[in-house]
Formats: C-alpha cells, sequence, structure tokens
C-alpha cells in the first residue's frame, strides 16, 4: 500500500522560513494494524486507546542551515485517518541516535512506527530526520540543538498551517513534544527554542524529554571522555564531526583532532550507511584514545577549547520553561547519564520553574528504558489533552430496585451545544433514554455535529450497592512503579487488584482514609482495582511501569 499519493509542491509557510517541497503517501494503516504496532511495542492491551487507523506521509521541506544556508531536509507525519472534522493535537517526536541515513521516520522505521501508535489514538505526529538523514545529504548535525529545535519546529509550521487543507484534518491549538536520547536533547532544545523565541507563534502544552544529554558539556562529556570504556565510542567524533560541520571553526582536517588509522577511516564510517554499533567497534573502546594526546589534554584544561565551546552552546538545561515538563531516565543507562536529567531538574527549579519534574524508570540500560518512558510519556500526555467534543451533557442514572428486576434507566441531558448530536447505547439504542435495564455497565457514545464523539459507561446498580457517580476517590501515582495511595473518604472494606485476565493479583483490607498499596510484585502493565464495603463497590484502573 506504499506510494499510493505524490504531491510536488513548493508553498512558502507564513513565517517565511520553512517551504514544503513534497509529500508522499508511504503507508495506510487499519485500526487493528495500528494495534498490533502497539503489542509490537510491548504496550499491554487496552493500555492506549486507539480510536484511528493512520496514514502516514514523508515530508521533504526546506529550512536553514546553521550557515544561513536553505537546505532539503525530510520527516514524516502521521495523521489518523478517520477523525473527521474532530480537532486533534499535534504531538512532535524527535528521534535517537543513528548514523545510517534512512533509518528515520521519513522511511518508516521502528521510531516512525511510533508515531503511528500515538496518531491512532488521536494526535497528529511530526517526526523530523534532521539535517543529514533522511533525504538531507549533508552531514548530520548530531545533538545541535539550534539546528535540530529549528528543523523540528518548521515541520510543526507546515503541520499547523499547509498540511491541514492538504491531509484534511484540523489542529486544536495544543502541541506536545517528546523525544528519547539524542531526541530528548533535541526535544529539550525545541521547547526551549518555542518559549523563548517564538511565544506569539506557539504555545507548548507539555513536553517529555527522555534520557537525554540535558548537560551535554558536563555530565554527558565527562561520561564519554572518562579513562574507561564506553558502549558506543563513536559518540565522540559524531559529535566532533557534526560540530564541525555547523560551526566551522574546530579544525581544518581531521589529522589535527585523531590519531591515524582513525583520521584516515572515519570519514566513510560515517558515510550514512554504517550503524553506530559498526562504527564503534572500528574505534578504541576507551573513545579518548582516538584523540591526539595534545588535543585531549587541551580540551581537558582549557575552557576555551573550540569543542569545549560548542558543547557548552548545546546545553539545554539552563532555563526555566513555563510548560510542564516531565523528564525520564533510568539509572543503569549506559549511554547517557541519568545525571543529565538531575542536574536539568535541580537548574530548571532554582531558575523559578514550578512544573518540571524527572521520573526514575528504575534500574534499566538505555535499551530497557524507552518502553516504560514511552508508556509514560503517553499517560502524561493525557493528562493535558483536551477533548475537543463541544457538547455539554450529563446522564441521570436510575437504579434497579434489586439484582433480579430490570427496571433501571438511563437518560441522557443536554447541558450546553448543539442540538444536532446523535446517540449509540451499547444495547443497539439511539434515544435520549434507555428503560428497563438490569444492573450492570451500559456504555453511551455521543457524536456532536462536528463527528467528535465521547464515549463514558454507566452503572446500573441497586439498593446497597453505590454507582460510579455516587461517590469519588483518589488513586495515585498513576501510572506507578511502586506504591499507591488511594484516599478513600468511606466505610472499610477490602480491595482486589485484577489483571487483564481476570486474575486476583493483589488483594487486602482498606481503611476509610488514606491507604498505601504496594505493587512492587506487579509487573509493567493495567490492572482494575476493585474496592468492595459493606455499602457496595467501586473499579478504577490503574496502570504499573516498571
Amino acid at each position: 500500500m506504499k506510494h499510493l499519493f505524490s504531491l510536488a509542491l513548493l508553498i512558502t509557510s507564513f513565517q517565511g522560513l520553512a517551504q514544503l517541497v513534497n509529500l508522499e503517501l508511504l503507508e495506510s494503516f487499519s485500526i487493528s494494524e495500528v494495534e498490533q504496532i502497539v503489542n509490537d511495542f510491548g504496550v499491554p492491551n487496552n493500555t492506549i486507546n486507539i480510536t484511528s487507523g493512520v496514514d502516514y506521509y514523508r515530508v521533504e521541506y526546506m529550512t536553514e542551515h546553521p550557515n544561513g544556508e536553505m537546505v532539503l531536509v525530510s520527516g514524516g507525519i502521521a495523521v489518523p485517518n478517520d477523525v473527521g472534522s474532530c480537532a486533534s493535537p499535534i504531538a512532535s517526536y524527535q528521534h535517537g541516535t543513528t548514523t545510517v541515513r534512512t533509518q528515520v521516520p521519513s522511511f518508516l522505521n521502528g521510531e516512525g512506527l511510533l508515531g503511528v501508535m500515538y496518531a491512532g489514538s488521536g494526535y497528529i505526529v511530526t517526526l523530523p530526520d534532521f539535517i543529514g538523514l533522511g533525504v538531507s545529504e549533508l552531514f548530520h548535525l548530531y545533538v545541535h540543538a539550534d539546528s535540530q529545535a529549528s528543523t523540528s519546529l518548521d515541520l510543526i509550521r507546515l503541520a499547523s498551517n499547509e498540511l491541514q487543507e492538504e491531509l484534511g484534518y484540523t489542529w486544536n491549538e495544543q502541541l506536545f513534544l517528546f523525544g528519547y536520547s539524542q531526541g530528548g536533547h533535541a526535544t529539550m532544545a525545541l521547547h526551549k527554542m518555542i518559549e523563548e523565541e517564538f511565544p506569539e507563534e506557539f504555545t507548548v502544552t507539555a513536553s517529555a524529554p527522555m534520557s537525554g544529554p540535558y548537560d551535554i558539556s558536563g555530565t554527558q562529556t565527562n561520561m564519554i571522555i572518562a579513562d574507561a570504556p564506553f558502549s558506543f565510542s563513536g559518540f565522540l567524533p559524531y559529535v566532533t564531526m557534526a560540530y564541525q560541520a555547523a560551526y566551522g571553526n574546530l579544525y581544518d582536517s581531521l589529522e589535527e583532532i585523531f590519531v591515524e588509522p582513525y583520521a584516515t577511516t572515519l570519514p566513510d564510517l560515517f558515510d550514512g550507511t554504517n550503524s553506530i554499533g559498526y562504527i564503534s567497534t572500528q574505534l578504541p573502546a576507551i573513545p579518548n584514545q582516538m584523540l591526539l594526546p595534545e588535543v585531549f589534554e587541551a580540551f581537558q584544561n582549557d575552557p576555551n577549547h573550540p569543542l569545549r565551546l560548542a558543547l557548552a552552546d548545546n546545553d539545554v538545561y539552563d532555563w526555566a520553561p513555563t510548560a510542564p515538563v516531565t523528564m525520564y531516565y533510568c539509572t543503569e543507562d549506559e549511554q547517557v547519564d541519568y545525571n543529565n536529567s538531575l542536574v536539568a531538574l535541580e537548574a530548571m527549579t532554582n531558575n523559578g520553574a514550578t512544573n518540571v519534574s524527572a521520573l526514575n524508570g528504575g534500574a534499566f540500560d538505555h535499551g530497557g528504558c524507552a518502553p516504560l518512558a514511552f508508556l509514560g510519556c503517553y499517560f502524561f500526555f493525557e493528562d493535558y489533552r483536551q477533548d475537543s467534543f463541544s457538547l455539554v451533557y450529563n446522564v441521570l442514572v436510575s437504579d434497579a430496585s434489586s439484582g433480579d428486576v430490570s427496571d433501571g434507566a438511563l437518560s441522557f441531558n443536554l447541558i450546553e451545544g448543539d442540538e444536532n448530536y446523535t446517540l449509540e447505547w451499547s444495547n443497539g439504542d439511539n434515544g435520549q433514554s434507555i428503560e428497563n435495564l438490569a444492573p450492570g455497565e451500559y456504555t453511551l457514545t455521543v457524536t456532536d455535529p462536528s463527528g467528535c464523539t465521547s464515549t463514558e459507561s454507566y452503572a446500573i446498580s441497586f439498593p446497597g450497592v453505590l454507582s460510579e457517580l455516587d461517590f469519588t476517590w483518589k488513586l495515585y501515582p498513576n501510572p506507578s512503579n511502586s506504591l499507591v495511595n488511594i484516599d478513600w473518604p468511606f466505610s472499610s472494606g477490602n480491595f482486589d487488584v485484577f489483571d487483564l485476565q481476570g486474575k486476583v493479583v493483589l488483594s487486602g483490607p482498606i481503611q476509610k482514609g488514606l491507604n498505601q498499596l504496594s505493587c512492587n510484585s506487579l509487573l509493567t502493565g493495567i490492572y482494575h482495582v476493585r474496592i468492595s464495603t459493606p455499602d457496595g463497590f467501586f473499579n478504577r484502573r490503574i496502570a504499573i511501569e516498571k
């Protein structure tokens, strides 16, 4: 189903920067195919609410190189294909480290499929390749903050303007930013650029930088140049050559920086066809051993060394975000020192930021940390995502007189909004009210005049059983990785925790007030918490991340 649509365009955006050159449909995914992608990422069933199939496009556009020239770059955009006229948020995903030109979102690689997953839940997802990857034939400007931020921003500009009309979606003005590893650094740089340079153009709703080298000149550099083996020694020449391409003042030839044979072999290794893993096997396990001794000494001792100044120019932690930020990290990360997140958290807090946090995903390595971070990011975004649904309504619940009598009822009541809506009850009815209902759970889907839907479930109970509208209680944090707090305002009873197969995995007493449940024995996944008291029962879902 590839290459079904190709559109050659040359349109200047309203900012006069991003220029759309070409748009090509790469693949269309059904809802079931998106759900399979979710499963392939290791996400438990029913964790992410997939509501739409997805169309995935390659976007080619012009952006500005640090040298001032306009250059051709590419990226992906994943669009829900059956949202109707319902407005959707944009989520910009910045990808992780790659040295292979085609292992990027515009070629629908693994991280491109991550965009498909998020788009299936209703986001418009932009996925820039960055300068030097994808269709770009330049040297990749690896972890160069400004170019990665501006390239990402230009794709957001296209998505929020020209592409809306071309692809038939509507943006709801919400903007989410996320990225992992190199992409975590790029996400932080993008968020910083938007708030500091373009606050009149965009407002970030929330951002989730994950396992990124935010303190690249300090914490991350110290990790890479230490007298010890590093997992990917190719990072050191990659950064050095990238910053030469960006700034042009680090060296005149590689022989001024690297010992032989590396000064000779590095250009061929970084030709866009070799993986960072393969490249690293061709280099010393201890990265500083490929540097000329006098260069290494000067770098260590001279605060004005060109490479050290270039690294400092790409630190992205010392500022104060206004929009909510949650950083994700893991303590056994062998590629990005987790202290990058702690340094950023401390600096931002000291700078006056009030809505920044850093979440420890546990003792996982760089690869093992990623699935947990992506899942946490999804729930984090959902806390801030606004429903574009235009109606305000409630449903009156009339309970059954007993557990054996079908005399319950549910009645829809529009409080505010256009009356040209449609209703669909789970029993097949489409009227304002449904009657003669037995105790149980019923679902109502309401479609507003613009095609947006809202789906809620309602419980028909009987005397002695509380309806879910009869009380409120708190369960937090959600997701959680260890302890779960339950603020329970009613009489004491018992709790049961069920997995998705209906098996009880935890149980015990619950008291009125604050209760703490240990979830250390639970695996990553979605669980149901049921509380039973003499007055009734209630159920909620919770996500566990390890």
